[in-house]
């Protein structure tokens, strides 16, 4: 996932808040890492895949919600369409690097 749009003001983050925060911004993907990171783009999957479990830190706003790990992306689709060339309905974790 691109950092197409980030907001990491947000403390108490909460999958449903960011997911339609950037639904409403129209980014087809939103992404959690660090627990209270939040990130969006029209696609994602740059770096690859891990195991779901690896994203396994709580949401800070509600610990019983996964959002991320250390450089890792909880990903969502936000129900647009993404483009042609992107699929994404399923979850996943995903692994960038800096």
């Amino acid at each position: 996932m691109r950092w197409g749009k980030r907001d990491s003001n947000s403390v108490l983050v909460k999958r449903r808040d960011y997911v339609n925060s950037f639904l409403s911004s129209g980014f087809a993907f939103a992404g959690s890492q660090f627990s209270v990171q939040c990130f969006c783009d029209n696609d994602y999957g740059r770096y690859g895949r891990v195991d779901n479990s690896e994203c396994d830190m709580p949401c800070g706003g509600d610990v019983n919600e996964k959002c991320g790990d250390v450089w890792k992306n909880s990903i969502y689709a936000t129900g647009i369409p993404p483009p042609d060339d992107v699929t994404g309905e399923e979850q996943s974790c995903d692994r960038p690097i800096n």
